[in-house]
């Protein structure tokens, strides 16, 4: 059997999952992952990504009228802090001009209704992680900003967020490098797994983390005699609830017919498949 091996950096799309603020992860399936427990599925979205990014990044330098250098390659070395290597980021791209250093970072999206009060919480965290680790590191020039951009394809439009790199940021990244070097002192170097919690992303580590099981039971002691029953409660109120989500889905779907939604509110997807879509529960 293969040893997992231990990750020695986090990374800036990372962070946002020790908080609680990440849609993709969970404060354990980092942690499994981190541990070499679990791997990334590739996605959509990720591919989505990869493909549009690099073309877009082109577009975008061609319209300030810079010279964008990606940044790195995941199958490359990540930026790391020059007094904390373990602290790393890997920004879209970065330019130098007579202000100092400019960071990019490119996301896509399907619709806006996840911007409409700005960039998604996770968005900020991963961009305040990047500025945080290019502050650290020997560029011979002061960081200035970061553009985040945001590209919607199905609106071929764009939203581009200026995020600058002054006072009130930096004290904020200096409290989140706190926060994130006591989590990882706990979990990572001393190896202690958080809470399990009810998010997607930490039943699939678990997933993966125990697919081979072996053809032995455990004793029913009381404490986990205590978590089947639990589950046994949840399961049956959940059970109850399905049918009253059913019904309200499809009263719901009933008005809205063959139109795209209601504005501001959900989004019915063409195709085969049409998905119901809640505002602030996209990507």
């Amino acid at each position: 059997m293969v040893e997992p091996v231990k990750r020695t950096t986090l990374g800036a799309s990372e962070v946002a999952a020790i908080f609680g603020f990440s849609r993709f992860a969970s404060p354990f399936s980092l942690w499994a992952k981190l541990h070499g427990l679990t791997t990334d599925k590739a996605t959509a979205t990720t591919l989505r990504g990869q493909i549009i990014e690099p073309a877009f990044r082109e577009w975008y330098a061609g319209r300030l009228g810079v010279k964008i250098t990606p940044g790195p390659r995941y199958e490359d070395a990540p930026w790391q802090r020059a007094d904390v290597p373990w602290q790393a980021a890997r920004p879209d791209g970065h330019w130098i001009d007579g202000d100092g250093l400019h960071l990019i970072e490119i996301k896509t999206t399907r619709d806006w209704y996840a911007w409409d009060a700005g960039s998604p919480p996770d968005y900020r965290f991963q961009v305040l992680w990047q500025q945080w680790v290019a502050s650290g590191m020997p560029w011979g020039v002061p960081l200035v900003d970061t553009h985040l951009i945001a590209y919607c394809p199905m609106a071929e439009d764009f939203r581009d967020f200026q995020l600058a790199w002054d006072e009130k940021t930096q004290r904020r990244a200096a409290r989140l490098s706190e926060l994130a070097s006591a989590w990882w002192e706990r979990h990572i170097v001393g190896g202690e797994p958080p809470e399990v919690d009810e998010h997607a992303a930490t039943r699939e580590a678990l997933r993966q983390m125990y697919s081979r099981p072996n053809r032995v039971y455990l004793d029913a002691t009381p404490e986990l005699s205590a978590l089947v029953d639990g589950y046994r409660t949840e399961k049956a109120a959940y059970d109850a609830a399905k049918d009253k989500k059913e019904l309200a889905r499809n009263r719901l779907v009933a008005a809205i017919g063959h139109h795209a939604g209601i504005d501001g509110l959900c989004s019915f997807s063409a195709g085969k498949n049409r998905a119901l879509t809640l505002k602030g529960e996209e990507e």
